[in-house]
């Protein structure tokens, strides 16, 4: 008896009660399918979120963050006198202790020594920061309030932003980059006016210090009233002039002291710049390009946005020079910091030696294996669900088999009688459990692969219309050679399995016993 007959014999076995065949090998390819997609989607799933991120190189970036307030061991405990039980006295403390830390003092300042600390770290390719501060633009005798933004020539977002000129051409140019509403506000308002203001001269400008009387006035009127930065500061020149007229406005002697007192600093303190405000500028700038703000498809897109918040961008080597320049650069130092490493690989260990320093930060490469471990427990759990329907299903082939033995035992005794051994008869059950189990990992394989093209199509289209084309060119359902293999072998491994019982027993019926039973 050769491989062909055994193959024959199951054939025709099956084929005598196709009903019950049909469940028993459906059984087979619902598990085997359940068990191909979950596993192909699982694989296109890990390799399609780091492939986005790399396509737009921020993998290998950390952004570090301030370090606000204390952690709670650095603080020294304060006594808590009064009247109370142990329990209460020892919440206080823990209260008093935690209102210490969280005491709004920024206790890790990123300034230029601490950014040359990051740059020595190993596999560090470049340390930025990212500055945002605000100031008085002016265009000759035109003035408009500007939100700046540090940028570098590596910012891939404003050549396609720009609707007019030139992104920077170095981080040190003194040049600046406007948004196209503020130039609206300095008075270019047709659009054939907008390349005017390409190599026009401009320069910001910011008083630390003050009263900012007029700012508050501006604030409180409801945008109604509209004062120039000159008049602001007439206003605060005002307002440094009380004492002096103090005696003239007839006020009593009290609020005369009064006066004098809060506008009188003490020889040996810092100058107040409440009192003396001081001036600082970035010098004379070129508008080299004039931006737009990102529309609603790109805002929706992580890789597409480019942020629409500052209307003034400048090089962000001039952005330091203006921003060293201020109080907060001593006491805060830079808000954010974007770390470039040189390779991939080697993100993981400077994010180990960042958090070792318990710095503040945020990695994209942390983000991807947290998700990549989330899709894997939820897709192997699924692959599991579809093991056990696999499973399931073996019980259906045993069934089937043991059925299929009791109704052919006068068969197996007249193969017996003619000679058939038992390891033949056990060939034959276990032959069928083998076709079972091929056709069954055949058809589950072709159906997952064609069910796969239809959703993968489906998925793009919503991603498509909810995530501007996030993912729309890559293939989320993968089928790797392993997993070709590796559903033939478990698929065959199952079903042998179900019909060694039925095969064995088949195998050990006695022919004259065989032979009587009718």
């Amino acid at each position: 008896m050769n491989v062909s007959d055994l193959f024959r014999f199951a054939f025709q076995s099956l084929t005598q009660h196709k009903l019950r065949s049909a469940l028993t090998l459906l059984g087979v390819i619902l598990g085997a399918f359940l068990v191909i997609i979950t596993i192909s989607i699982g694989q296109g799933v890990q390799e399609v979120i780091p492939r986005l991120m790399r396509g737009n190189d921020r993998l290998r970036q950390i952004e570090l963050y301030q370090t606000w307030g204390r952690d709670n061991s650095d603080v020294p405990e304060e006594p808590v006198p009064g009247e109370m039980s142990d329990e209460r006295r020892a919440r206080l403390k823990e209260a008093k202790k935690q209102r210490a830390a969280n005491s709004g003092e920024v206790t890790r300042v990123h300034n230029d020594e601490r950014l040359a600390e990051f740059a020595a770290i190993e596999h560090v390719e470049s340390v930025v920061p990212t500055i945002s501060y605000g100031g008085e633009l002016w265009l000759g005798d035109k003035s408009a309030h500007a939100s700046f933004r540090s940028t570098t020539t590596d910012d891939r977002s404003f050549p396609r932003a720009l609707v007019a000129g030139r992104p920077i051409a170095s981080n040190g140019a003194a040049e600046v980059l406007i948004h196209e509403l503020l130039a609206y506000d300095l008075g270019f308002q047709d659009e054939a006016d907008v390349a005017k203001l390409l190599g026009a001269t401009v320069r910001i400008e910011e008083t630390i210090g003050g009263f900012h009387l007029g700012s508050s006035l501006e604030y409180s009127s409801d945008g109604k009233l509209k004062l120039t930065a000159d008049e602001k500061r007439k206003l605060d020149d005002v307002i440094r002039s009380l004492p002096v007229v103090a005696e003239q406005l007839n006020l009593p002697d009290d609020l005369q002291q009064l006066l004098k007192k809060a506008f009188t600093t003490p020889a040996e303190s810092p100058p107040n710049l409440m009192l003396k405000p001081k001036l600082i500028s970035t010098g004379n700038l070129i508008v080299v390009g004039i931006y737009r703000s990102s529309t609603e498809e790109e805002h929706q897109n992580l890789y597409e946005y480019f942020g629409h918040h500052d209307n003034v961008m400048l090089p962000v080597d001039v952005a330091r020079a203006f921003f060293r320049q201020t109080p907060n650069f001593e006491k805060q130092g830079y808000h954010h910091v974007v770390i470039r490493v040189d390779e991939e690989r080697h993100v993981r260990s400077v994010v180990e030696h960042l958090r070792s320093q318990k710095y503040s930060f945020h990695s994209l490469v942390e983000i991807v294996e947290h998700l990549q471990r989330q899709y894997g427990l939820m897709l192997w759990s699924m692959t599991a669900l579809g093991t056990v329907a696999l499973l399931i299903s073996a019980l259906g082939i045993t069934n089937t088999m043991l059925m299929s033995v009791l109704e052919r035992t006068r068969e197996i005794g007249i193969m017996k009688a003619v000679g058939a051994r038992d390891g033949q008869i056990q060939a034959i059950f276990l032959t069928e459990g083998v076709f079972v189990g091929l056709v069954g990992a055949a058809v589950a394989l072709v159906s997952a692969w064609g069910a796969s093209k239809f959703a993968n199509s489906w998925i793009q289209q919503i991603v498509a219309k909810e995530a501007n084309q996030l993912v729309v060119d890559d293939q989320l359902f993968l089928f790797p050679w392993w997993l070709v293999v590796g559903i033939f072998v478990v698929t065959l491994a199952v079903t042998l399995t179900a019909a060694w019982l039925p095969a064995r027993r088949a195998a050990r019926i006695p022919p004259v016993i065989a032979l009587r039973h009718d």
